[in-house]
């Protein structure tokens, strides 16, 4: 029997991420039914995507699996509630073909993983984490809800990363450290010692130079 080829949706059509998701669907052969402009009746056209206002949503099929085209993770938490509230449930996780996962890996619901990521064994994602190309995540890791590893960051072995966090670019954690919830490590940082929750980190070694906003508690 042919297994169906899935058939995606992208939720969110103004961010620059909703192109790689889309690049993500076309190199697993999938289909992409369009990018919803979750903002507007009258979308905002995003070449080459095929954009969607919020007056197609009644002829939407709200089994479509749905991809959250946002980068930070405070901005997807946002999109997956107006998702939800619209009747859409199925969030798959989506990885790219060329991306390598060791067969021990957990990929919580909503997960992205982009080109050329490598997740080694037994770590976890959580619902909605994001990962971007070229990133490198050792084994034990742990990845919160809604937290965000920049292009080519570098994660060793027992990292535990909070809910919300932000990992910048290129930015490199040390083995047995935690990344506190709704931190945010900078790009190029060399993180040495735990991160607070809230905290700002830059610098080699890292060092806390301010403090996000707390928050909202969904």
């Amino acid at each position: 029997m042919t297994t169906p080829v899935r058939q995606w949706m992208l939720y969110g059509s103004r961010p620059r991420y909703a192109h790689d998701l889309a690049e993500v669907i076309r190199r697993r052969g999938e289909v992409l039914v369009g990018a919803l402009d979750n903002l507007a009746d009258e979308p905002e056209p995003s070449p080459p995507l095929e954009v969607l206002g919020r007056r197609s949503l009644a002829d939407l099929d709200r089994a479509l699996c749905v991809a959250l085209a946002a980068g930070p993770g405070a901005v997807r938490r946002q999109l997956h509630e107006a998702a939800l509230a619209d009747g859409f449930t199925r969030f798959d996780a989506l990885v790219d073909p060329t991306a390598v996962l060791a067969s021990t890996v957990e990929l919580g619901e909503g997960c992205t993983v982009n080109a050329l990521a490598a997740i080694a064994s037994h770590s976890r994602l959580a619902r909605f984490v994001q990962v971007n190309r070229s990133a490198s995540i050792g084994h034990d890791v742990t990845l919160a809800d809604f937290s965000t590893v920049g292009p080519g960051a570098v994660l060793t072995g027992f990292v535990d990363v909070g809910e919300g966090a932000f990992i910048g670019a290129g930015a490199v954690v040390r083995p047995r450290t935690v990344i506190g919830a709704h931190s945010t490590v900078g790009a190029g940082a060399v993180v040495t010692r735990d991160v607070p929750d809230h905290a700002i980190v830059v610098g080699n070694p890292a060092r806390i130079m301010g403090e996000n906003p707390v928050a909202e508690v969904p």
